[in-house]
Parts: C-alpha cells; sequence; structure tokens
C-alpha cells in the first residue's frame, strides 16, 4: 500500500506544481506588459517634449530671418573747419581797414599820383564775461611822404548789462548822431568824406570829437520807444596853438568836459533814430582867461535798403569870462 501510494502522490504534488507554474506564467508576463507599457509611454513624452522643443527653436529662426537686418549706420560727415573769424586767439579779436588808390587835381601846379591814405588796426579784447578793451591805432599818410602814428581810441570797459556800461580811455564824445555812427572807417559811410562839421579836430575841424576820460552808456527801459542815454566827462580839448587838441597826459585848466546825449529807436518804425546832445566844457586860452563852451546838437535820421535820410542841427555858443 505504502508503495503504490507515493507514486500517486508524486503525480499529484507534479500536476499541483505544474498548476503553480501555470498560474504564475501569465501574472509576469502582465507586469512586464505592465512596465513595457510605462515605458513606452515615457519614451512617447520624452520625443514629444523633444519635437516641441525642436519646434520652438525653428520657430525662433524663422522669426530672427523674418526680422529685416539693421541698416548699417551713415559713416559720419567729414569735419570741416570753418575759418577763423579775424581772431588772433580766444581773446583777441583784430580788423584792418585801410584805402588805397589813385588822385589828380586841376589846381596849378597840378598833381596826379598814386597814394595810400589811411591804415586802421581795429582789436577787441575780452578779459572776462564784463570787461573788454578796445584799440584802435591808426595810420596817415602826411603831405611830406612820411606816417604819421595816432591812437585813435583806447579803452577799458566794463559792461554790466544792456542797461549800464563805463569804460575809461580816450573815446569819441558822442556829439550828434555822424560821429559814433562812422568813427575811422569811411567805408561804411556813404558820403565821399566826412562832413565838415564833423571833420577832426586834430585835422581842422572845430568839434571835441575825441576826449580823454570816462563814458557810460546804456538803455533806459521805454518799451517800443528804444530809448537810450550817454553820459560823458572827460578833460575837454587844447586850444593852445600848436597843441594837440586831444588832452592825452595833462589837462591844462584841471577842468573837465561835461556831455549828455540821448536817443530814441522807436520798434514801431524800424531804421528811425532821433536825439539830441548837450556838451559843457572851458577852454583856456594863452591870455589864462576862461571861456565857456556849449555845444547843443539834435537829429532825426531814417536809414532802410533803399533811403537814407540824415538831418543834424547844431548850436555852438563861446561867452567870454
Amino acid at each position: 500500500m505504502k508503495n503504490a501510494f507515493a507514486p500517486s502522490a508524486l503525480k499529484l504534488l507534479s500536476v499541483i506544481g505544474l498548476g503553480l507554474c501555470i498560474t504564475l506564467a501569465p501574472s509576469a508576463r502582465a507586469e512586464q506588459a505592465t512596465n513595457a507599457a510605462t515605458s513606452q509611454d515615457d519614451t512617447n513624452k520624452l520625443l514629444l517634449q523633444r519635437i516641441n522643443e525642436l519646434e520652438a527653436k525653428g520657430k525662433q529662426l524663422e522669426d530672427k530671418q523674418a526680422i529685416p537686418a539693421p541698416a548699417p549706420a551713415p559713416a559720419p560727415e567729414p569735419v570741416v573747419e570753418g575759418p577763423r573769424v579775424n581772431a588772433v586767439n580766444d581773446r583777441l579779436k583784430l580788423n584792418v581797414f585801410g584805402d588805397v588808390g589813385y588822385g589828380a587835381t586841376d589846381l596849378k601846379p597840378s598833381h596826379h599820383t598814386f597814394r595810400i591814405g589811411s591804415l586802421d588796426l581795429f582789436m577787441t579784447a575780452r578779459l572776462s564775461d564784463k570787461v573788454s578793451t578796445l584799440g584802435e591805432v591808426l595810420f596817415i599818410s602826411q603831405n611830406d611822404n612820411s606816417i604819421g602814428v595816432d591812437i585813435e581810441r583806447l579803452l577799458l570797459q566794463y559792461r554790466h548789462n544792456d542797461y549800464f556800461g563805463v569804460g575809461i580811455g580816450r573815446y569819441h564824445t558822442s556829439i550828434g548822431y555822424y560821429n559814433t555812427a562812422f568813427h575811422q572807417g569811411a567805408w561804411f559811410q556813404t558820403a565821399i568824406d566826412r562832413p565838415f562839421m564833423y571833420a577832426f579836430d586834430d585835422e581842422g575841424g572845430f568839434l571835441p570829437l575825441q576826449e580823454v576820460g570816462v563814458t557810460a552808456s546804456g538803455r533806459i527801459p521805454s518799451g517800443k520807444f528804444g530809448l537810450s542815454y550817454v553820459a560823458e566827462v572827460g578833460n575837454g580839448r587844447n586850444h593852445l596853438l600848436e597843441g594837440e587838441p586831444a588832452q592825452n597826459a595833462r589837462d591844462s585848466n584841471n577842468g573837465k568836459s561835461f556831455n549828455v546825449a540821448l536817443s530814441a529807436r522807436p520798434s514801431w518804425l524800424p531804421g528811425l533814430d532821433t536825439g539830441f546832445s548837450i556838451y559843457r566844457d572851458y577852454l583856456t586860452f594863452s591870455d589864462n582867461i576862461n571861456h565857456s563852451e556849449l555845444i547843443s546838437t539834435v537829429y532825426a535820421v531814417y536809414l532802410n535798403s533803399t533811403y537814407e535820410f540824415l538831418n543834424e542841427a547844431m548850436l555852438l555858443r563861446h561867452v567870454g569870462t
């Protein structure tokens, strides 16, 4: 009995083992299939992510190609250095005036000759924003063919603003209109020569057109009337024979001349300039007698591109004391 049962038992155990094997095998395959599916999903996700990244990069490249390249910057223009305008340096400016020509007269004996008139060196120097200097040196040909030198103007000036400026030195007096409108630059005046009334006193003129002293000038707040003033105090002029009219180094009588001028240039009539001046001095002659001198002028001037209308009137009075 014992031997007969044993084989049967072994067969049963074999059958049970086979069943276990059959039962376990499908479970393993299912687990492998699940793992494979999961791995495939991850791979698909990675591939899809990679595709998206590649598409994004491709789009960026397309966008860059679509944007036009910036135009090249234009080449800088060559720097052309402008001419220096009558500047000796940053502070000093120099202007030169002169005249040459040919003259002929019908006087006896007649003279036909080439000649030079004068050479005028006009200089201005800026010392600061408000302080400057002005100098004018004149070289004049004389009748004996020599060249004379004259310091026409020499001023140290202070300009506070448009309403007040002052200068000390040698200047042209503000008597009337012509003397300060046309100094030595004859080219700027339309007349052939200076009017007799305004001939320079060192050339036989009877007015004190050059002074050594102090001059102040500026605008007067007046709106559309355009008022301006000038006030001057100087040595006066010397009337001794063969003496220099302008008293450059010494005042012969210690008295001082005074001059006041007022002008109007209304904005409502461009080109119109009207004004007056009053000059007062005491003259001392060789007899040590003083003579008071009073020079009053009034003028009306109108200038435009076509017409020039200059009119001046003067009253000169001397009284002995």
